[in-house]
């Protein structure tokens, strides 16, 4: 991805969720100006979803762009089969 877009690429891995590290995240996107928000869980139950907002609601004038959001697809749960769990997990 670094020689697609001719940049630099910083990844927050949260390692907790409670507490939120907001000012790990706020730094982070005053210092790209662009977040992309990716998360294994779906969309509708996710805290990365939560997170995208908070985003959006408190870094809002140092974001060039709207943040993009990954997640995985709708499904009661995750597949066991190979096949299938290949295809529902984000890429």
């Amino acid at each position: 991805v670094v020689n697609r877009v001719g940049g630099a690429i910083e990844v927050v891995d949260l390692r907790t969720l409670a507490p939120f590290d907001e000012e790990a995240v706020a730094a982070a996107v005053r210092n790209a100006n662009r977040v992309v928000v990716v998360t294994e869980e779906s969309d509708l139950t996710s805290f990365g979803r939560h997170i995208h907002s908070w985003i959006v609601q408190n870094c809002f004038y140092d974001l060039d762009a709207t943040p993009a959001f990954i997640a995985a697809l709708q499904a009661p749960a995750a597949p066991y089969n190979a096949p299938e769990e290949i295809a529902f997990y984000p890429t």
